[in-house]
């Protein structure tokens, strides 16, 4: 990490351990993804289609934390403290101030998936009509087969607030509008399964 990236991210982390909550909604390829967080260990992200079709979901009540995926009907739970090292999306997931730009993140098998390597910082630049800094992350990812793989995204942080509102790789763009401290009540992080959905032991 280049120093520009190291002032950038302790800039970001604490621009987001500072929320109470957080709302942010996100768009890019076919999918959207909206995500709610509060303090101290809540979170619900549901991911679907364009069309509204639903395609998984996740919820932490702060006791438990619940994966639900739509193809196979099954939803997998965990250990809160899974939050941690998840690998969570992008734009809620230094919420969790236990999260580390550079950590090796985990699945729910708790087996090493991602891990964010090298950082560049890039300069301010504009995301939309904002000013944004600008930092180019170099990432391991690894494939269903075991295999890893490299790839390099942008991602610019909001040169106001230090949110993420943009992440680029390759021709895919996501865009991000984030919402800091909505009013979320502890009731609608409540796990409630999809009729006819089955517990998974993976």
């Amino acid at each position: 990490m280049d120093v520009g990236s190291a002032r950038l991210m302790k800039r970001v982390k604490a621009a987001y351990a500072k929320l109470a909550s957080l709302e942010s909604v996100s768009r890019g390829g076919p999918l959207e993804a909206i995500v709610h967080v509060k303090r101290p260990r809540l979170y619900h992200l549901t991911q679907q289609k364009k069309d509204g079709e639903l395609v998984a979901f996740a919820v932490c009540d702060g006791k438990k934390y619940y994966e639900y995926t739509e193809r196979n009907r099954q939803y997998l739970e965990r250990d809160p403290g899974v939050l941690d090292r998840l690998a969570l999306p992008l734009n809620v997931r230094f919420f969790f101030t236990a999260q580390q730009p550079e950590a090796v993140m985990v699945g729910l098998t708790g087996q090493p998936t991602v891990r964010d390597y090298a950082f560049r910082y890039s300069g301010r630049q504009k995301a939309g009509a904002k000013p944004a800094d600008v930092v180019v992350v170099s990432t391991l990812s690894r494939a269903s087969d075991g295999t890893w793989r490299s790839f390099d995204s942008t991602r610019y942080y909001d040169a106001a607030t230090g949110l993420l509102v943009r992440a680029v790789s390759g021709n895919s763009a996501i865009e991000i509008i984030n919402r800091p401290n909505p009013k979320l009540k502890d009731k609608d992080f409540r796990w409630r399964p999809p009729p006819n959905a089955v517990r998974g032991f993976g």
